[in-house]
């Protein structure tokens, strides 16, 4: 049963958003072993992925840095229309791959929502570092299918 309503949901958003429906089929979607409960996640690619439960969307922002900062709070989401999603006392996260690289993770209100999906994210500061978003487009997209499952 749960088979068939994914399904479904992944055809409606196939027939939901024409030409960037491509993108929904990319949702991954996870069923805790535990509480059964079902989510959704975009892609991780280059600096952005959201992701769904219930009716709560977040969104994950991942950014290299070129030195060490521990403790930093602040993110700055800057909008296709020039306004802002600001976040001053967002707290950011650090880890080491390569290179250091800054994190942060936040549940999206309905209307930052509908603003992201307006006017796609163009450029990410978490703390002092920037960072220009890459296929903008796409991560409404994203957005748009999340919302519709």
């Amino acid at each position: 049963m749960r088979k068939q309503i994914t399904i479904l949901i992944l055809m409606f958003c196939y027939l939901g958003y024409g030409q960037n429906s491509d993108l929904c089929n990319n949702i991954k979607i996870n069923e805790d072993k535990f509480s059964k409960k079902t989510s959704y996640s975009s892609p991780i690619t280059d600096r952005i992925s959201f992701k769904k439960s219930g009716a709560i969307i977040s969104i994950r922002i991942d950014i290299p840095g070129s030195t060490l900062s521990t403790g930093e709070k602040g993110v700055i989401l800057l909008l296709r229309d020039g306004t802002q999603i600001s976040k001053p006392n967002e707290p950011i996260y650090i880890g080491v791959r390569d290179s250091y690289r800054y994190s942060a993770n936040f549940t999206l209100s309905k209307a930052q929502i509908q603003r992201i999906i307006d006017n796609p994210i163009t450029d990410v500061k978490l703390y002092i570092y920037e960072a220009e978003v890459f296929d903008s487009e796409k991560y409404s997209e994203y957005l748009k299918c999340l919302v519709s499952m």
